[in-house]
């Protein structure tokens, strides 16, 4: 369980493989570094080195009672990538986690090699989020309920022991992860901003991810230049616990394909 100090907080992350591509995840609202697990196993190890981070609050990186906003989590991963010396990462980002990557792109785009967005939200913002306090503290004290909220985001997932496992986690988010997290996701606007990423973007979506999310992926694939979408049929919101082997291979095919000087079509 290794971890490491990252501006005001202790960070905690797992890694895995000892290749030259350099891979840092992050994970959506009220999650853990163990939603990328199954893909950091599917990634040829001899060619990437992934990094999972668990976010302020989540997993058992330090639960502090401030700091819950964009602009903080962007600012908690480059200084986590400062502490393991990180010159150059492709960054990918899962919901929530892709608010983060956007921002991170945008503020901080001296290493950051590739960029993929994972059903990421709106590039304004979700306003609805503001709304939704008394729904996030009910999930905070009924774990079924809370499982019921995270099943819909990965409907063509399993009802296993491993995604049990992803609610126990879950369910010991501190409580500014089932509040602050919202707000921070209501105050979120880079749509301004999206045309200052320089870096090769991929954009993925579940095709069951619903008519609202995917207007809001395909306007950001328009504002991003140097980007491509992907929409995948048959999953919803989390592709990589639906089908990590599938997340796997576009994540591979990708960052072969931009290894390489070339627009991207």
């Amino acid at each position: 369980m290794p971890y490491v100090r990252a501006g005001d907080i202790r960070v905690h992350y797992e890694e895995k493989g000892r290749g030259p591509e350099a891979i840092l995840f992050v994970h959506g609202n009220i999650a853990s570094w163990r939603w990328w697990e199954e893909v950091m196993d599917l990634l040829p190890e001899e060619e990437y080195h992934a990094y999972a981070l668990d976010s302020r609050g989540c997993g058992l990186t330090d639960k502090p009672d401030r700091g819950h906003s964009i602009e903080q989590f962007a600012e908690d991963v480059e200084a986590f990538a400062d502490a393991l010396d990180l010159k150059e990462f492709t960054l990918v980002g899962h919901s929530l986690g892709g608010a983060t990557a956007l921002r991170y792109a945008i503020r901080y785009p001296h290493r950051l090699e590739r960029l993929v967005l994972l059903n990421p939200p709106p590039a304004e913002g979700v306003k609805i989020a503001r709304y939704g306090q008394p729904l996030f503290r009910h999930w905070q004290r009924d774990k079924r309920a809370l499982g019921r909220a995270l099943k819909r985001t990965a409907p063509a997932r399993a009802h296993d022991p491993f995604f049990e496992e992803l609610v126990d986690e879950a369910f010991g988010a501190s409580k500014q992860v089932f509040e602050g997290n919202a707000r921070a996701l209501a105050r979120m606007d880079v749509s301004g901003e999206l045309g200052r990423i320089e870096a090769p973007t991929l954009l993925i979506a579940g095709g069951m991810s619903g008519w609202s999310s995917l207007r809001g992926v395909r306007k950001m694939h328009q504002a991003i230049t140097n980007s491509r979408l992907k929409i995948v049929p048959g999953v919803g919101h989390s592709l990589n616990i639906e089908d990590p082997r599938k997340f796997v291979d576009l994540l591979t095919e990708f960052c072969w394909a931009t290894s390489r000087p070339q627009a991207i079509r």
